[in-house]
């Protein structure tokens, strides 16, 4: 978990945080890979690890960081049928930078 604008970086793990607070009455789980968050680099394999293994504690969860094409919005649409609870993701930067329009993004679901 990292707070103050990433820059309080605990070493704790997502998942053993997640897991420290799952019994709270949390709606759900953002997970921002902060090393890919707005460098619009793509889904990559530790982001679908993480989220792999926060899947299994069962709370929904929206993903983050390095979204930058709708072929990366489709790779995330592909990997998200392995996963039960991931309900979405957030593609702030993309549409920022015009890499597509919200009705390109949503023209995939």
């Amino acid at each position: 978990m990292a707070v103050d604008g990433w820059l309080d970086v605990s070493e704790m793990s997502p998942v053993a945080i997640v897991r420290q607070y799952r019994d709270l009455p949390l709606a759900g789980v953002i997970y921002t890979n902060i090393a890919s968050d707005g460098m619009m680099t793509g889904l990559n394999d530790s982001t679908k690890a993480t989220l792999e293994q926060l899947d299994e504690l069962g709370l929904p969860m929206i993903s983050s960081g390095g979204i930058s094409s709708l072929d990366d919005l489709r790779e995330l649409l592909k990997f998200s049928a392995t996963l039960e609870n991931l309900q979405g993701t957030i593609i702030g930067r993309a549409l920022y930078e015009n890499a597509f329009t919200l009705s390109e993004a949503m023209s995939l679901l």
